[in-house]
């Protein structure tokens, strides 16, 4: 949907906190980079993450049930993604911003806010870097799978750089990693982006492929799959998520997760059948049929990736 804005306007629009209210958003807080907060729509609260690159506010909901992406300039374009079969509930959103954005233009231009000058600390790990990955414009689980597999082939202590504009993979993601391979770390807001800074623990061994049922248990040596299945092969975008798409054919690992990274599904798979499988959904984990089962019919912005090892 298009909306007509004045350009002078526009810098307004990219402040979240004076802004919140022209997309639906509260309980807004500060995360290294971005927001997570908010939005009420059809009586229900959801919880989302939002974020400003460049010209570009999104706004993702956790479990990825929606997308809202407002584009800002002299001629704005909102647009709402979601799955078809959600289309009815979440499309009439895109109305409402642009609606709002038309109507508080010029209030909120006049609203003052005192801006904080922002003195960062010195890196506690003012070394030189030794590998750096820009994962910038990429989704979950895409940051997690690059950095699990940069920790796993760096020699211990070797200092990694990965920088990311994924508000999930900041929050929860990376940290997640950091703690699974006893790496300390830290992280940096360098306005589009952040700059998570990685000093590594130990490196694994390879991979048994008969112990794979214990490895998905340990969250200390689950990352030793991504050294191992370390190609991805295929990646696709689908809007429910069934146990068919982890039919293969041969040995692969099948990692999925909603644009909002709310659940991770990762599953080993030999000739289409599950030999071990880990859901991490906030605090709960599950494993084997108990954890496919209960993402199986799940309706979102989903990505699936398959990942095989190098031959």
């Amino acid at each position: 949907m298009k909306v007509k804005l004045n350009p002078k306007y526009i810098d307004v629009f990219k402040d979240l906190k004076r802004s919140a209210m022209v997309y639906g958003l509260k309980d807004l807080r500060r995360m290294d980079y971005g927001y997570s907060g908010k939005v009420r729509w059809m009586n229900t609260e959801m919880n989302v993450f939002a974020s400003v690159k460049g010209d570009q506010v999104k706004i993702t909901e956790e479990n990825g049930k929606f997308m809202a992406i407002i584009d800002l300039g002299e001629e704005t374009n909102v647009r709402v993604e979601c799955a078809s079969i959600s289309s009815v509930v979440f499309k009439p959103m895109e109305w409402r911003i642009a609606r709002n954005l038309e109507k508080y233009s010029s209030f909120l231009n006049n609203v003052n806010v005192v801006k904080k000058e922002n003195n960062k600390a010195k890196s506690i790990f003012s070394v030189t870097k030794a590998k750096r990955l820009d994962l910038r414009g990429v989704t979950c689980p895409v940051p997690e799978i690059e950095t699990k597999k940069a920790i796993l082939s760096a020699k211990p202590f070797e200092v990694i750089e990965v920088l990311v504009d994924n508000p999930p993979a900041i929050r929860y993601t990376l940290p997640e990693v950091a703690r699974c391979f006893n790496c300390r770390y830290e992280i940096e807001d360098d306005g589009d982006y952040a700059t998570f800074t990685f000093v590594c623990g130990r490196n694994e061994g390879p991979l048994n492929f008969y112990d794979v049922k214990n490895i998905i248990r340990d969250e200390r040596a689950i990352g030793r799959l991504y050294v191992h299945y370390d190609k991805v092969v295929d990646e696709k975008r689908v809007e429910v998520f069934s146990p068919t798409l982890l039919e293969v054919d041969g040995d692969a690992m099948i990692v999925a997760s909603p644009e909002g990274r709310g659940w991770l599904l990762t599953a080993v798979v030999k000739d289409k059948k599950i030999v071990a499988a880990r859901l991490d959904y906030g605090d709960t984990k599950l494993f084997d049929e108990d954890a496919v089962n209960m993402v199986t019919g799940s309706v979102g912005i989903i990505h699936v990736f398959y990942m095989r090892a190098e031959s």
